[in-house]
């Protein structure tokens, strides 16, 4: 997974749609691409080498989503939880649309089910200090 960049951010934008907006890019990306991209997130996921090193990608990910988050939001992500943790709930609810969408047998929409993700932890990530 290469590094990730924040789309623009319309003024006011809460932070759940921002966080939705970015996972969104690669989530569309494999729904597009769903015949050669399931194989290989089945394959990313279930072999344990190469789900340790996208998992090292993925804090590297958390780490930069985290920083613009805070910045975005005038917090400081040395001393603020909330861009962290918000980072973090983004990422966990991108992991498992990614295990969901590997795990199904008709291949549902993995941009589908980031929406339906975000409608359960949406009010939690608007929920800012």
């Amino acid at each position: 997974m290469r590094r990730r960049s924040w789309p623009p951010a319309p003024p006011g934008e809460p932070p759940s749609t921002a966080l939705l907006r970015t996972v969104l890019v690669p989530l569309t990306t494999c729904g597009a691409h769903s015949e050669k991209a399931l194989p290989l997130v089945r394959l990313i996921l279930r072999t344990p080498a190469l789900h340790a090193r996208f998992l090292e990608r993925q804090a590297q990910w958390r780490e930069g989503l985290s920083t613009e988050l805070a910045r975005r939001l005038g917090l400081d992500p040395a001393a603020d939880l909330y861009p962290h943790l918000a980072a973090g709930m983004a990422l966990t609810a991108f992991d498992t649309v990614l295990w969901r969408w590997s795990e199904s047998e008709a291949g549902d929409d993995p941009a589908e089910l980031a929406e339906q993700a975000f409608a359960v932890i949406g009010t939690s990530l608007d929920t800012v200090g």
